[in-house]
């Protein structure tokens, strides 16, 4: 389990949508299930290269119910990489590290690529490197 960690707008939602993007644009991968969870947020499970793999880029808080059932489908499906994002603490970070601890996965945390020193706006040059680097793991 890779866990996009970090404060708000640093790009965790961006990067994992990037990534979404690449795994559903790449002719291997076979959709399991997608589910919208608000205006920005969307949970995609799928088989990816021969692996099945979920994607959740939901992390605020009022969004805990969402990562639970995500969580549970990508058990249910027998998920072998699940990328997920958080805050740096609080119930979803803690959802997400227990059940990682609780069903062998191995939780990897990460922070998202980001510009502190920049008045740029154009963050995607980033967030796609990043996915494609996050790709690179399944």
């Amino acid at each position: 389990m890779v866990n996009l960690y970090g404060v708000e707008g640093i790009g965790k939602t961006g990067t994992l949508l990037e990534l979404i993007e690449l795994i559903k644009n790449d002719s291997s991968f076979k959709l399991t299930e997608t589910h919208k969870i608000n205006q920005t947020d969307i949970s995609l499970i799928g088989n990816y290269k021969g692996k099945m793999v979920g994607v959740l880029t939901a992390d605020d808080p009022v969004c805990h119910a969402e990562v639970a059932v995500f969580l549970d489908n990508c058990l249910r499906h027998n998920c072998k990489v699940i990328f997920v994002a958080s805050r740096t603490r609080g119930y979803i970070y803690d959802t997400e590290l227990d059940f990682a601890n609780t069903y062998g996965y191995t939780f990897i945390k990460t922070s998202p690529l980001c510009i502190c020193n920049s008045t740029s706006q154009n963050y995607k040059p980033l967030h796609l490197l990043f996915a494609e680097m996050l790709e690179s793991v399944i």
